[in-house]
């Protein structure tokens, strides 16, 4: 019973210091998982016979911290209630190192940003570089990716859920058009790519191959490269394969203009208001009914139970920054992609899309974690959606 009385330390409202986050193993001892388990429920109906407890605090008027832990299903919680139309806080991206290319623990980036709280965002590689598109105060830094769920919104605190495509495009002043294949990402064949300062201060290619530097919308240097400088005025046009000869066909000293088109799958005139937009999938509520469209992701993803991070819309016109705990034998498993849909229908939630989770997952504010990440410690993330004071 005292192991089960110390156990229940985990039931209670997680304040975790991200610098002095622990393992659960120290508790456990030699307890199996399922000794554990049995513990943890003896403790659990000890304090609350209904199997359920939560806890709500109201940081201020437009926010407010939620936490739930349940024993059936067995699963942990915890969202941010955010009021878009605050005057005084602002929704924005916390981008890693302020370039595509970095990783950084979700409270690292609220800590530099001096951010209230936030979650972690959408989907990333190994390098950080994001899968599907991020704007950041207007500028698309990386492209939508499989016509996967997206969000997005503005200052005045306009959004919107959906999927979008995208078209780019490289006109210079004497009519030569160039279709941009991606953004601040390696090539998957053969592709223009745009590199901005976004990808950092260098851009290293793995071979030589025809490069165009546009610095003030002028083209200063056509070259073979694979080692340069990107411009802090500019950026720089690389042609893969037999794209290289599109980028031969520029001048030097020709004006160029970059544009870059969002196709929303549904019309909506506010996708032409929005200046921030992020990726995640699949789309979990939309319009207040469940969305049964797995946008091509992998059985492991939809039907195994991870922990999960999902940003939401209430009834009323609020966002829940949402997180749910998982592999872990005492916070719960996590939950699958059917499970999330029917917990948030039950929130009665207008619409939601799932973030990248597992190991990403996690919940800050004002300097506490509010949840267990399933690695035993943060995971360094792309970007982050961080509520921030607004700038007087």
């Amino acid at each position: 019973l005292e192991r089960a009385i110390k156990l229940s330390f985990y039931m209670e409202p997680p304040l975790f210091e991200p610098s002095k986050l622990k393992s659960i193993q120290w508790l456990k001892g030699n307890l199996t998982e399922k000794e554990a388990k049995a513990l943890i429920q003896k403790a659990f109906y000890i304090k609350n016979r209904e199997g359920k407890v939560s806890f709500k605090e109201q940081i201020n008027e437009d926010l407010e911290l939620y936490w739930e832990r349940n024993l059936n299903p067995n699963f942990y919680m915890a969202y941010l209630k955010f009021n878009p139309k605050s005057n005084k806080l602002t929704l924005r991206v916390g981008l890693a190192g302020n370039q595509v290319q970095n990783r950084e623990r979700l409270s690292d980036i609220c800590a530099r940003l001096n951010a209230i709280g936030g979650i972690n965002g959408g989907f990333f590689k190994a390098d950080g570089d994001p899968v599907g598109a991020l704007m950041i105060d207007g500028f698309l830094i990386s492209e939508p990716f499989q016509n996967r769920g997206c969000f997005g919104w503005n200052e005045k605190g306009d959004f919107i859920f959906g999927r979008v495509s995208w078209e780019g495009m490289l006109e210079t002043q004497s009519g030569i058009v160039l279709s941009i294949d991606g953004l601040n990402r390696k090539p998957s064949g053969e592709e223009i790519i745009i590199y901005t300062p976004f990808y950092g201060e260098y851009l290293k290619l793995e071979t030589e191959t025809k490069i165009a530097i546009i610095r003030n919308w002028k083209v200063t240097e056509i070259k073979n490269g694979h080692q340069e400088f990107i411009p802090q005025d500019g950026f720089i046009v690389v042609g893969y394969g037999e794209k290289e000869r599109e980028i031969e066909s520029l001048r030097i000293g020709e004006q160029v203009s970059l544009k870059a088109y969002l196709i929303p799958e549904k019309k909506d005139t506010k996708w032409r208001k929005i200046t921030f937009l992020i990726q995640g999938g699949p789309m979990l509520i939309e319009n207040g009914e469940i969305v049964n469209q797995d946008e091509g992701f992998s059985e492991e993803l939809l039907n195994k139970k991870h922990p999960r991070t999902i940003i939401g819309e209430t009834q009323d016109g609020k966002l829940l920054l949402m997180v749910v705990d998982g592999r872990n034998p005492i916070r719960g498993e996590g939950l699958t992609i059917e499970e999330l849909k029917t917990i948030l229908k039950k929130l009665k939630l207008k619409n939601a899309l799932n973030l990248d989770g597992g190991g990403s997952t996690t919940l800050y504010l004002k300097g506490k974690l509010y949840n267990m990440p399933s690695d035993g410690k943060e995971r360094e993330i792309s970007y982050a959606l961080v509520i921030l004071n607004r700038k007087r």
